[in-house]
């Protein structure tokens, strides 16, 4: 996979340029989960067996909150704040111990700050 710089069509990329289309490839890799199959489009099975995934566990989630009342006896019970707070703290937890990778957050960091403006 390659990005270009947003500079190189006129100039030597500068050093600015090439970060960014370097933590443009690295988002993608490691944070899109597209380099976890050979060809994630091939045939689209890979897109197919994602949205599958996705609807199934959707429709348990559904589940789960009409066996509470619904949406409005759940937020009643506390589930949404729950849920909400459970997921932020395995989130948290998933990347400060790089199980989950944010690129520029806790892999990829450049030690040098960054200019608030990219261009000019």
């Amino acid at each position: 996979m390659h990005t270009n710089s947003f500079d190189e069509a006129y100039a030597l990329p500068s050093e600015q340029a090439v970060t960014i289309a370097l933590r443009t490839q690295q988002i993608i890799a490691y944070e899109s989960g597209v380099a976890d199959t050979i060809d994630p489009l091939g045939g689209s099975y890979y897109v197919e067996y994602l949205t599958n995934q996705i609807e199934e566990k959707v429709t348990q989630y559904l589940e789960r909150i009409d066996e509470l009342g619904g949406a409005v006896a759940a937020i009643e019970k506390g589930f949404m704040q729950r849920e909400i707070m459970e997921s932020a703290y395995r989130y948290q937890k998933e990347v400060e111990s790089k199980k989950r990778i944010v690129v520029g957050v806790n892999e990829f960091i450049s030690e040098e700050k960054t200019p608030s403006k990219f261009c000019g």
